[in-house]
């Protein structure tokens, strides 16, 4: 797959905007050698998430990072077909033994891999800095897998690489 490159901005990255006018803004960095900083401006739903998910593998596939920064400081929205992109990210191959750290997920998006059961699986920092920083996971190529309380509800999402992410819902108040 060819990728169509952009002109970098005044701040230096690639910026690649997904629809007109854009939802979302896409723009790859490499802060730090074996590092790749995805940052992501806007929405990220069910419009967005493919062209997210289609970029972001295409990068690590070409760069083959040691770790993946995901930066959230501009996110507006975070729909489960994002949060479905942020987990076949994470069951990658490539990206296993990388770890995926997501920074200034702000409190919406929290809430919603809050309400997933997959908050816990990937490392969050308050900022780029601190997130370039933090050491490298401790045990590359494990990977930590939730516990589902049993009256858990599962969403299946398929994904456009034959792989189906799980994502797992606690059960709402007065509904079976």
């Amino acid at each position: 797959m060819a990728s169509e490159r952009h002109p970098q901005s005044a701040d230096g990255l690639d910026r690649h905007p997904v629809s007109e006018p854009p939802l979302l803004t896409i723009a790859f960095a490499e802060p730090a050698p074996g590092v790749l900083l995805v940052t992501v401006d806007g929405e990220l739903d069910l419009v967005s998430a493919p062209e997210l998910d289609a970029r972001v593998r295409h990068e690590v596939h070409e760069r083959q990072p040691r770790r993946l920064i995901v930066d959230l400081a501009r996110l507006r929205f975070l729909g489960l077909h994002g949060i479905a992109v942020f987990e076949r990210l994470r069951r990658n191959p490539v990206t296993i033994g990388s770890g995926i750290a997501l920074v200034a997920l702000p409190p919406a998006g929290r809430r919603a891999l809050e309400f997933t059961g997959v908050l816990p699986m990937f490392d969050r920092y308050p900022d780029v800095a601190t997130a370039l920083r933090a050491a490298p996971p401790a045990n590359p190529g494990v990977v930590r897998t939730p516990v589902t309380p049993p009256a858990a509800k599962t969403v299946h999402e398929p994904g456009d690489d034959g792989f189906r992410v799980d994502l797992c819902r606690p059960p709402v108040p007065g509904q079976r």
